[in-house]
């Protein structure tokens, strides 16, 4: 199987293009949702981000109209 396939990092630019706030990524890395990788604006993905980023982007979507 490509279960593997899913990146493990992400950037916060990438997050901010999807439609996350920058204090969205704050609070999840203070919750540990993300972690802060090797780089400086990059972060590692956990078993929860994933489902993080899709629950949030429903509500700012939900929110809109």
């Amino acid at each position: 199987g490509k279960a593997t396939g899913a990146a493990s990092t992400i950037s916060e630019n990438e997050l901010i293009v999807l439609g996350v706030r920058r204090s969205a990524i704050q609070s999840w890395l203070m919750e540990r949702v993300l972690c802060p990788a090797e780089r400086r604006g990059v972060y590692r993905k956990t078993a929860y981000t994933d489902d993080r980023i899709a629950a949030y982007l429903e509500r700012s979507r939900a929110g809109r109209g």
